[in-house]
């Protein structure tokens, strides 16, 4: 029986060890499991508090245990530059949109229709700081080329999609911002498009099975769902909206004097 078997200190007895017989030696394949205490993180990340408490999933320590058996470093510079700069812009034009509000004389449905370019806008920077989590986190699990390049292509397309809102955001007049739905549709396109990538880009992951649910994994494929679907509303909306003005100015043409 394994249960009385002693197990070295960089491995712990499996929880099913008093049905199990070991039958050949060396025991310690089947009756102990590895520790998180062998696991070496790499950087970025910092071993768990009691790491000797908590088991790799295979049996062994390989990368698929790496937030079982590590915390993330929030403070590493590749994961906090990308959550202050998308913080930076976020901020920046909130307060843009606040400063526009104030000077200018604007009617309460076009103040709505700015709060909500300004609210999907903050949404938008959250999404991609998990992006770009994701993107991190696949390099540092081992995922495929595949995986990499599109988690990647993904996030540099929501990066420049962000970049470019953010400049129009700043610098466009407010009758170029509401009156006008051809930038509101191809940023809406472009960022869906993005999604997609990246929707196609989590699938192939999960298949390659070098993830036990973590919560980075988790984080990026909520937003993502929650920002395509907005994305598709948006366009939608804009699409609508634009084919209604062009009928109401086309009856107004048609319609006698």
């Amino acid at each position: 029986m394994c249960l009385g078997f002693q197990c070295p200190a960089s491995a712990m007895l499996r929880h099913d060890a008093a049905e199990l017989v070991c039958r050949h030696m060396p025991c310690f394949e089947t009756c102990c499991l590895s520790s998180c205490e062998s696991f070496s993180c790499p950087e970025g990340y910092a071993k768990k508090i009691r790491a000797q408490d908590f088991s790799c999933a295979a049996g062994y320590c390989s990368t698929t245990d790496l937030l079982t058996c590590c915390n993330v470093d929030l403070w590493y510079p590749n994961v906090l530059v990308p959550l202050l700069i998308f913080a930076f812009t976020g901020l920046t034009c909130v307060w843009a949109q606040g400063q526009r509000c104030q000077k200018e004389r604007l009617s309460r449905r076009r103040k709505f229709s700015v709060l909500y370019f300004t609210v999907l806008f903050a949404w938008d920077v959250c999404d991609q700081t998990a992006s770009w989590w994701f993107w991190q986190y696949t390099g540092d699990v081992g995922a495929s080329f595949v995986v990499q390049g599109l988690a990647m292509m993904s996030a540099m397309l929501g990066t420049v999609v962000i970049l470019l809102a953010f400049f129009a955001g700043l610098f466009m007049t407010t009758s170029q911002l509401l009156d006008q739905h051809g930038p509101e549709i191809c940023y809406s396109m472009a960022a869906g498009c993005a999604d997609v990538i990246m929707l196609v880009c989590v699938f192939i992951f999960e298949m390659e099975g070098l993830d036990e649910g973590s919560w980075i994994k988790v984080l990026n494929l909520i937003a993502t769902l929650i920002d395509f679907i907005l994305k598709v509303l948006q366009a939608a909306g804009a699409l609508f909206g634009a084919t209604r003005e062009e009928e109401s100015h086309e009856d107004s043409l048609l319609a006698p004097e």
